[in-house]
């Protein structure tokens, strides 16, 4: 039996599943323009590509995760968030917002 599982899923707040996970965490970037630049060279695709993808997008409540975290690109704060969530996890609280 399994725990703990982590779940990149982006429509996953759109499904029935959704209201069965304990915890519900949501990075975002922080930085529009550096995201832009890393998608580009990941996927080999223009500026003009990326922006019609974002304007594509879902948007989330933040209000329906338990947390909500910046992704500024920096290994330390990941670490940071990491530690926040697994403490967490570790103190036995089911959920983060009453």
């Amino acid at each position: 039996m399994v725990d703990n599982s982590i779940v990149d899923w982006i429509l996953l707040p759109q499904t029935k599943y959704w209201a069965n996970f304990a915890l519900k965490i949501l990075i975002k970037s922080k930085d529009e323009e550096l995201r832009f630049k890393k998608l580009m060279l990941r996927d080999n695709v223009t500026q003009e590509y990326v922006k019609l993808r974002d304007r594509a997008s879902i948007e989330y409540n933040e209000s329906e995760f338990d947390f909500v975290f910046d992704n500024n690109y920096n290994d330390v704060e990941l670490q940071k968030n990491v530690a926040i969530v697994v403490n967490f996890i570790k103190s036995g609280k089911r959920k983060a917002k009453g």
